[in-house]
């Protein structure tokens, strides 16, 4: 095929044409362009994802009757603008030996990209992911007041007091996040931050007046999150900073308040769930934490055992079908065929309840977190939108395909196909990132549907939603 030059004149033109943004994106995907360095396609996806962004931005300020479907998204055009995100954040990740040290590309694309995408997941409440990429745009520059900003609007939606009760040093942490912004540097939504800024600040004095008068607010400004010692080489330290821990304070930044896991049986007595769910919850959860450990201990010893890496990918990959087993079970669902066996992560979605209700009739954000993550991870039955939704589903796919089931190497030269062994190792530490998500998408799931549950019939109106949008 004969690659084709962009017209960036005309793509600036009509950006507010959908369907020429997308012939751009499928020209794309059919590698129908040329691109003079790894930098320039990076931009080129950098502003087409936002380009698809503005355009149902404003589809849904002008048809608020949408804005439901828009969090709740069930139709794959939503997801243009994050795919050319996440595309371009791939092809920077991978080649971080050059466009890593372009501080110009760096500070014009590269934080932006990060944030984008962030600010994408966080309008739809997949809180831990938008978080995870918030994170790493101020890895690139602490100070960007855009990455500070939208950081602390996401965090106002993430669930910490599960399993976590000082409310004091949450709150003394996002009213800084607010308060670190620079509002002279910010490129929009000056407002917006400026009146949460203001109001924590307003909630603040109100504390300490209070203390002032002798009440007891349950506040105080000294509490504050402590950073971890990162000069200690230890477990703990390593999992607070590699976001492996099961608490929702983790996804924060490294702090020592992170270092526990959620105590399961304290929760399911609060929520009130039943001996079945807990039960498999308390499996998958154990044997997260033993994989955690296997993975550390095997990371850190002299002679790393990649084969051992290699059981514990799969293990992981495995988790897929324990989450879509635990819906199964805790919605009532209805197995294909009656069949208990054929229940899996693509099946399950499909299912029906003895009211005829599939699962996705249940407004819960995090139960469409699951199902994007299954989307982008483990979509079997629609392989070229799985492709169309994550950028390397493929390639940890095919891991799993030769781990599990062929042959492999980790020798170069060899006639088998070759597996980087560091690579494994990033990606063993990536997909065990994404099954403490699933886990931890799985509690706050609970969490949501018990405060949805009528109190006098004891059922859940499928049609209701819970979203959080300030935590004070």
């Amino acid at each position: 095929m004969k690659k084709i030059q962009i017209n960036y004149e005309e793509m600036y033109n009509r950006s507010d044409e959908i369907e020429f943004l997308k012939k751009q994106f499928e020209q794309y995907k059919n590698e129908a362009y040329s691109f003079n360095s790894s930098a320039e396609e990076v931009a080129f996806l950098y502003n087409l994802g936002l380009f698809f962004s503005e355009h149902y931005e404003r589809n849904i300020n002008l048809k608020r009757k949408d804005h439901m479907q828009y969090i709740f998204r069930d139709e794959k055009y939503y997801y243009y603008s994050v795919y050319c995100y996440l595309q371009g954040i791939k092809i920077f990740e991978n080649n971080l030996e050059t466009l890593g040290y372009d501080e110009s590309f760096i500070d014009e694309i590269m934080k932006r990209c990060y944030v984008n995408l962030g600010n994408e997941l966080s309008n739809h409440y997949r809180t831990i992911d938008a978080l995870h990429y918030f994170n790493k745009a101020l890895l690139l520059d602490y100070n960007f007041s855009m990455a500070r900003g939208n950081r602390a609007f996401c965090l106002e939606k993430h669930s910490p007091f599960i399993g976590y009760n000082e409310q004091d040093k949450v709150f003394n942490y996002i009213h800084d996040e607010y308060w670190a912004i620079d509002i002279s540097k910010l490129e929009n939504g000056e407002r917006l931050f400026l009146t949460s800024m203001l109001r924590y600040d307003t909630l603040k004095k109100s504390y300490l007046a209070s203390l002032a008068q002798g009440e007891n607010p349950q506040y105080s400004p000294l509490n504050l999150l402590s950073s971890i010692d990162y000069s200690e080489e230890s477990y703990e330290n390593w999992c607070v900073m590699n976001v492996l821990y099961l608490n929702f304070l983790n996804d924060y930044w490294s702090f020592e308040e992170a270092k526990f896991d959620i105590n399961i049986d304290d929760f399911c007595l609060e929520k009130k769930v039943s001996e079945t769910s807990k039960e498999i919850i308390n499996n998958m959860i154990n044997n997260f934490v033993s994989l955690r450990e296997d993975f550390y201990k095997n990371i850190i010893a002299d002679d790393v055992d990649y084969y051992r890496l290699a059981n514990i990918f799969c293990s992981l990959f495995s988790f897929f079908d324990k989450v879509s087993f635990f819906l199964y079970k805790h919605f009532a669902l209805i197995p294909p065929n009656n069949n208990e066996r054929r229940v899996n992560m693509n099946s399950i979605w499909t299912c029906i309840n003895s009211e005829g209700h599939k699962l996705l009739d249940h407004k819960n954000t995090f139960l469409f977190n699951l199902y994007w993550m299954r989307k982008e991870y483990r979509d079997e039955n629609d392989l070229e939108l799985r492709n169309f939704l994550l950028p390397d589903a493929q390639e940890l796919a095919d891991y799993r395909n030769y781990l599990e089931h062929k042959a492999f190497s980790f020798n170069e030269n060899s006639e088998l196909y070759f597996i980087d062994p560091q690579l494994l190792e990033s990606k063993t530490l990536r997909l065990m990132q994404l099954v403490r998500n699933m886990i931890l998408s799985i509690i706050g799931l609970l969490d949501i549907d018990s405060k949805l549950i009528d109190e006098k019939s004891g059922k859940r109106n499928i049609n209701l939603t819970y979203l959080s949008h300030q935590l004070f």
